[in-house]
């Protein structure tokens, strides 16, 4: 197999990877169908309030190409290394359901 069949196989994977993230969450939660957008580096983000978004893409790790999701915090963001395309998928509802929680809490308080 040439380094260029295997690159060409290593990104099929990828995409089909992240189109079973984008087909999860949207199952999941169907109103994100208005928000999900592929970003221009191939990563799919879910825009937030302040130009922010959740990111899911893949970012090389001790040389071995993973999924991470990045989560915007106040003061930076949190990468999170999950373990499977599941775990990507809990990520991403667990830190909309954070930001959701934390908007509620500042219209009681």
């Amino acid at each position: 197999m040439t380094a260029s069949m295997l690159h060409d196989t290593r990104c099929d994977e990828a995409r089909f990877e992240r189109d079973r993230i984008r087909r999860a969450l949207l199952a999941a939660r169907p109103s994100l169908a208005a928000r999900l957008a592929l970003g221009p580096t191939g990563a799919l983000t879910v825009p937030l309030p302040r130009g922010r978004a959740i990111e899911v893409g893949r970012m090389r790790r001790s040389g071995i190409a993973r999924w991470v999701v990045v989560e915007p915090l106040e003061d930076g963001a949190r990468v999170h290394q999950p373990a499977s395309v599941e775990d990507c998928v809990r990520i991403v509802l667990a830190a909309l359901a954070r930001r959701a929680r934390g908007a509620a809490e500042r219209r009681a308080g």
